[in-house]
């Protein structure tokens, strides 16, 4: 294996890691709106920390490495061989990030609405433009999945596509408190993925959530 591909592969794994022990790949500070759309698809420093890792995690970093070794096509703006990351994992990485960005767009309207620029606004809605390609990632990364699983996971992610085109309507009206509520809503259904993703919801033949306590 070329030696870029080797360093992209454990990259990614610790990234991968680091996100399941609950410790951010991306440790950019909370920055405003227009600082988070620049630096969008650059990581930054990460720490690893190993904490237990349950059997269907240890399962997914498996395949996910394994998928790594795999593809070579389909990785974004570069291809595994020149630094890029596979497809599937290259998606689950910019979810995460897109999540974190999500949170601190969220925490910048809630807190700062009130100085809040007409340009900030806008890159608002510009941001909107690429986090609706979230929708896409979730579903490349559902490939992995079981059938059922992937049946609910393309349902979350059209709510999700519709969401987050709906919510361009108050970040044009500067409408902060009709964002702030639909911005929950989108939130919620990047952690419903990822808890089809992690087994935290179980999904019968009929595409219905199961508790796990069930």
């Amino acid at each position: 294996m070329p030696f870029l591909q080797r360093v992209s592969v454990l990259l990614a794994s610790a990234c991968i890691l680091s996100e399941l022990s609950g410790v951010s790949a991306f440790n950019a500070p909370l920055v405003h709106i227009q600082s988070s759309v620049k630096t969008r698809g650059r990581a930054t420093p990460l720490a690893l920390r190993m904490q237990s890792v349950n059997r269907r995690d240890s399962i997914g970093i498996m395949l996910a490495t394994a998928g790594m070794l795999a593809q070579t096509k389909d990785v974004g703006a570069k291809d595994v061989a020149d630094g890029g990351l596979p497809g599937g994992l290259a998606e689950y990485m910019s979810i995460i990030k897109s999540k974190k960005q999500w949170g601190e767009i969220g925490n910048r309207v809630s807190n700062g609405h009130a100085e809040m620029s007409e340009e900030e606004w806008k890159n608002v809605q510009g941001y909107l433009r690429k986090f609706f390609d979230t929708g896409k990632d979730m579903e490349v990364v559902a490939k992995a999945f079981s059938p059922e699983e992937q049946k609910a996971v393309a349902e979350v992610s059209k709510e999700f596509r519709k969401a987050v085109k709906g919510i361009d309507k108050p970040a044009a009206a500067k409408d902060w408190e009709t964002f702030m509520a639909q911005h929950k809503v989108i939130l919620g259904y990047i952690d419903e993925f990822q808890d089809i993703r992690s087994g935290k919801k179980k999904i019968q033949s009929n595409a219905q959530y199961v508790p796990d306590e069930l």
